[in-house]
């Protein structure tokens, strides 16, 4: 039992640091305040696809590139933000870093 309460405190804490990072991201009005929750989500899609690779045993290896593609995002967002060169990189990078902690927490819990 006690790790099925575990397991459930930590979905409770990625869910909550997901929307609250994701919330911070886009109506923070300081760019502190952005650049913060930004580095704070890519800490957690590092984490997500951790624990996603982790959890998926050998018989499903059908789901192996799930994860895989949701570290894919996280790494294009935080290579975007460091050498993007364009306008709107930032918009780019935080749009890509969400939808992969999204998508990550989903399917962390849901698959």
């Amino acid at each position: 039992m006690d790790a099925l309460l575990s397991f459930l405190l930590l979905f409770i804490i990625l869910a909550m640091i997901s929307v609250l990072g994701t919330f911070l991201l886009f109506f923070a009005r300081q760019v502190k305040v952005q650049k913060f929750a930004f580095y704070l989500m890519i800490g957690v899609g590092f984490l997500v696809t951790f624990l996603n690779i982790e959890r998926l045993s050998h018989e499903y290896f059908t789901l192996y590139p799930v994860p895989w593609i949701i570290g894919t995002l996280t790494v294009l967002s935080f290579t975007i933000e460091i050498i993007g060169k364009f306008h709107y990189k930032f918009t780019l990078a935080k749009s890509l870093v969400s939808l992969s902690v999204i998508v990550g927490v989903a399917s962390l819990f849901l698959l």
